[in-house]
């Protein structure tokens, strides 16, 4: 087993949730690609920060809604923002 780093060894939960955070703001503040990879990604707190970016149209939620693991109260909150309000195509995906 490989010796940990004295940084690593008191990192511990700190530095994940530091990680955690980032992740979070860049959901937030990604630009229209960066926003394709980051809606593909399993963790549903990032996908839901992604939910409130103003970059987020149309075609990020079309993508987002091709997965097959997406939990009710994250199809609801995909009902509820600002591009999905009247457009009938993410109507009929949802």
């Amino acid at each position: 087993m490989p010796e940990l780093t004295h940084e690593q060894e008191f990192a511990g939960p700190q530095s994940s949730g530091l990680a955690k955070a980032a992740g979070l703001r860049a959901a937030l503040t990604a630009g229209s690609e960066e926003l394709f990879a980051l809606l593909r990604d399993p963790d549903l707190d990032l996908t839901r920060s992604a939910l409130k970016n103003p970059n987020l149209n149309e075609q990020h939620l079309l993508s987002l809604l091709k997965r097959r693991n997406l939990p009710e109260q994250l199809i609801t909150a995909i009902h509820r923002t600002a591009p999905a309000a009247g457009n009938r195509r993410l109507w009929i995906a949802l």
